[in-house]
């Protein structure tokens, strides 16, 4: 019962929202190594190579060649160079994202981005300045600062110093 072992290919999914979900995002909980909960504040370095997820709070620097989750209620205050960043939170501080940056609804990120692949939802909010990089060709960067109602109308690319 417990050790039935289901086919990677089988179209069996776990959750109403699994076709939602980014691949860069694990599937669910026992994917994310660690998880610094709501009631933990923490200051100082982290260095990590797998999934961590921020519910709490955070001071300091995040380096990572894994993927970095930040929750609904974590404020992380830090300068983040990761592989991979899902942020539903805020933070303030200057990004660094290899692959790709996706930026949630609730969302709020105050800071620089440098970053491959750039998903902004709707409602998410953004001030500073962005830059994007894909096959080693970089991009213009671009100021922007965003309102709730106009995140998802920014365009990658645009400069708003035309």
């Amino acid at each position: 019962m417990f050790n039935k072992k289901i086919d990677s290919d089988s179209p069996v999914s776990t959750s109403p929202f699994e076709a939602e979900r980014s691949d860069y995002a694990p599937s669910n909980d026992r994917e994310i190594a660690t998880n610094l909960s709501k009631d933990t504040h923490f200051k100082g370095s982290l260095t990590f190579d797998r999934t961590l997820k921020i519910e709490g709070s955070f001071e300091g620097d995040i380096t990572t060649s894994g993927t970095l989750l930040i929750g609904k209620e974590a404020e992380v205050k830090a300068q983040i160079h990761a592989k991979t960043l899902i942020l539903e939170g805020t933070i303030i501080g200057n990004v660094t994202v290899e692959e790709r940056l996706h930026l949630k609804s609730s969302a709020k990120l105050i800071g620089d981005i440098k970053t491959g692949k750039l998903v902004i939802e709707e409602g998410a909010t953004v001030s500073g300045q962005c830059q994007t990089e894909s096959s080693g060709k970089k991009s213009e960067t671009t100021t922007v600062s965003t309102t709730e109602e106009s995140a998802y109308r920014v365009p990658v690319g645009f400069n708003s110093h035309s």
